[in-house]
């Protein structure tokens, strides 16, 4: 695609710092002179997503409470959100992809206090392996659904990677959220002998129909009944924490057998403000180097999904064989995006939140 200016201008939504909300900005993208001398074009490694839908996830809120004033020096238009689906309507001379323009695809921008996706426009620079975590969209997926993936299921494959779980027993804290849910059909469709997962007594029967033998109330007291499970089937090989929190840690020994995994991506403490986010990374990572230096009778792992993780075509796999599907909770239209970070802030959400970016 050709365009007529050299600068594309669009909306987005952004902040500054921590201290302003986010708001509704003007942006820009600076295009190059087309080879062909007629109009304007992306330039050579890049590619151009005409973004359709986002999804936001808990990270926003995160992200968003850690911009520092003095980050504003360096970018005043913090974008928000990380997951897209979008249209390629521009597409560089010497970009390393095989995508081509009318192509949709799905993806996970990693670029931290950067530019966001939800946006009417996203550039990516190819050259980049943060900004080239996308495929084309899976075929038994709507727009939608293909924006409610990328962090949630990548997320879940990185929690389970290296794990042989058939015939395992499993305890998956947050069975429930999105990473849970995806966790949990993971293990279900990869032969796990029981997944035992904490969530709501609301959210019991969905969870147990994605692959749940057993569920318990995370309001409760987990620990008796982690231990009365453990007196019925035996201990657990494997606990995945989605949701955070050191309640099984006294009695960890007779939890989890000796030489199994605590894989999280939370820590002891949940919530986005700074001070339970840093007491959180230096609880875990204090148990990372205590597992490192065998002090710990189990393997303890603190994990980020990052881009150096190719697992974009793999899910996509995952998603057309039906292994796992994607939950939507409430479809907002790009001018009611605060009413969809309201409701994410609010934890009150079942599934993914997702903002309509274009109408079509």
């Amino acid at each position: 695609m050709v365009f007529d200016s050299e600068i594309l201008n669009y909306k987005a939504y952004a902040y500054s710092d921590a201290n302003h909300p986010v708001e509704l900005v003007d942006d820009s993208i600076k295009l190059v002179k087309s080879a062909s001398g007629e109009g304007y074009t992306v330039p050579a490694n890049n590619i151009l997503v005409k973004i359709h839908y986002a999804a936001l996830n808990p990270v926003d809120i995160k992200l968003h409470h850690l911009a520092f004033g003095i980050t504003s020096l360096f970018n005043p238009k913090k974008g928000i959100g990380k997951d897209y689906c979008g249209e390629v309507v521009a597409v560089g001379s010497e970009a390393n992809t095989t995508v081509k323009v009318g192509d949709f695809i799905s993806g996970l921008y990693f670029p931290v206090h950067a530019k966001g996706t939800v946006s009417q426009y996203l550039m990516l620079d190819t050259t980049k392996k943060d900004e080239r975590v996308f495929t084309t969209v899976a075929s038994n997926l709507s727009l939608a659904e293909s924006a409610s993936w990328p962090s949630v299921l990548g997320t879940a494959m990185c929690m389970l990677k290296g794990l042989e779980f058939k015939d395992k027993k499993v305890l998956v804290l947050g069975g429930a959220t999105s990473v849970g849910r995806s966790v949990i059909q993971l293990l279900r469709s990869g032969g796990a002998k029981e997944i035992v997962a904490t969530c709501s007594p609301r959210s019991e029967k969905i969870v147990k129909e994605l692959g749940a033998a057993s569920t318990i109330d995370y309001h409760s007291n987990l620990l008796n009944p982690v231990l009365e499970s453990v007196k019925m089937t035996g201990e657990f090989n494997y606990v995945i924490d989605c949701c955070g929190g050191d309640d099984l840690f006294s009695n960890i020994s007779t939890i989890l057998q000796k030489g199994g995994t605590y894989n999280t991506i939370v820590g002891d403490r949940s919530g986005s403000s700074v001070y339970i986010m840093l007491i959180s990374i230096f609880m875990g990572m204090s148990r990372v180097i205590a597992s490192k230096l065998g002090f710990l009778s189990y393997t303890y792992n603190y994990l980020f999904l990052d881009p150096g993780f190719n697992f974009p075509e793999e899910a996509k796999k995952l998603l057309e064989n039906g292994d796992v599907k994607v939950d939507i909770d409430h479809i907002y239209k790009f001018e009611e995006f605060n009413e969809g970070l309201k409701k994410l802030e609010s934890g009150n959400y079942s599934g993914k939140i997702v903002i309509q970016i274009t109408d079509h």
